[in-house]
């Protein structure tokens, strides 16, 4: 999830046609069946998904979220379980509250302990602890406390072991700290395969949001700022870049940037059903980046699909287009990064162009229009 947006000014469309090609190409990874493809673009099967998320920094990570519930409902998408990689204690309760109010309490949440994320961000702690003029919280969840979790890496290791050879696809949207450390992780009671070995071989495909990929920053990322998620842990995301032996596709800032969610449509939502976390988070964000950034005290605000883009390229791969293969990697300690191109490297990032951005964010939104199990009105 990118946050840096915050202090950024808006980037330029990253179109580069000369570069690129859509997915549906047959060469290299770019290949149908590598993203589970039919020939008519559509997703061939279920689709396995573990979800990796700062859940808090951002609300676009409850954005991402809510559509993988309605993929789930819909039969595209089984969402194996959701780790929460920012260290703070309400942030695997919200994830609970979002699961139950959508009608997905049997959806396992695991929790990163001494991540180098732990704020309480705009909307966790009030979210968490909103309660009803009875004193009950507004909001149900079945753990009040993060100590109820299980541990993300020993959670992410059991979910692996458990799977069908490159079966899973791992959506991460936030630091790479939790993916880092199963890479590191050696042989244990959960699987006789270290973490590199188990990554390798359960896991089809990575979508990460992270990294910046215009051309401007393609030819000089020394020049630019560092995107968020790897600013906010570099070593991580240098031990995940280098060392994932699956391939990966980024989200970079540029790609959530063209991709704006309608505040009207939060409003819609709020119609349709009712008091909602999801409603909350992203109206508390809005008025925090409304007044924070552009020094407005209207509240309205058209977030940024980030976290949403990289989630919606595991369900709908035919609705994007890629960039050659070739490695990306961290080249300082801020966490920027650089793209190489190489034919036989295991990256790409995604590459948005002006006539995708209807058909891509109307999906988004499709999506986070479910109704909610919950009805609180």
């Amino acid at each position: 999830m990118s946050k840096k947006s915050l202090n950024l000014p808006l980037a330029a469309l990253a179109i580069c046609a000369a570069c690129s090609w859509a997915v549906g190409n047959s060469n290299g990874i770019g290949g149908l069946s590598e993203y589970g493809l039919k020939d008519n673009g559509r997703s061939v099967s279920k689709q396995k998904i573990i979800f990796d998320t700062d859940m808090g920094n951002d609300s676009d990570d409850a954005i991402a979220l809510v559509m993988l519930h309605a993929a789930q409902r819909e039969g595209t998408a089984e969402l194996l379980g959701i780790t929460v990689n920012k260290s703070n204690p309400y942030a695997p309760v919200f994830t609970n509250i979002l699961n139950d109010h959508y009608g997905a309490r049997n959806i396992p949440i695991a929790y990163l302990n001494g991540g180098l994320s732990t704020g309480d961000g705009v909307f966790l702690k009030r979210i968490c602890e909103q309660r009803t003029p009875n004193g009950l919280y507004l909001y149900s969840r079945r753990a009040v406390d993060a100590s109820q979790f299980p541990d993300a890496v020993k959670f992410l290791r059991k979910v692996l072991a458990d799977s069908e050879d490159k079966s899973v696809s791992i959506v991460t949207v936030g630091l790479a700290t939790a993916l880092a450390r199963l890479l590191e992780t050696p042989p244990d009671n959960i699987s006789p395969l270290d973490g590199t070995e188990l990554m390798r071989r359960k896991v089809r495909l990575v979508s990460i949001m992270a990294g910046r990929f215009t051309p401007e920053v393609l030819a000089d990322p020394k020049r630019f700022p560092p995107e968020w998620n790897s600013l906010g842990d570099p070593k991580s995301a240098k031990i995940l870049f280098e060392r994932c032996p699956v391939p990966m596709v980024f989200g970079g800032m540029e790609v959530g940037l063209a991709l704006p969610y309608p505040h009207s449509e939060i409003d819609e939502i709020s119609t349709l059903y009712g008091e909602n976390p999801f409603v909350d988070a992203y109206n508390m964000f809005a008025e925090h980046v409304a007044r924070n950034k552009f020094k407005r005290n209207d509240g309205r605000h058209d977030r940024s699909c980030y976290d949403p883009a990289s989630a919606l390229f595991v369900l709908r791969p035919d609705l994007f287009t890629l960039s050659e293969p070739g490695s990306v990697r961290v080249i300082d300690d801020k966490g920027r990064a650089s793209f190489t191109p190489d034919p036989n490297g295991l990256h790409r990032y995604i590459i948005i162009d002006k006539n995708q951005v209807e058909k891509i964010v109307g999906e988004i939104v499709r999506l986070t229009k479910i109704k909610p199990a919950q009805d609180l009105r």
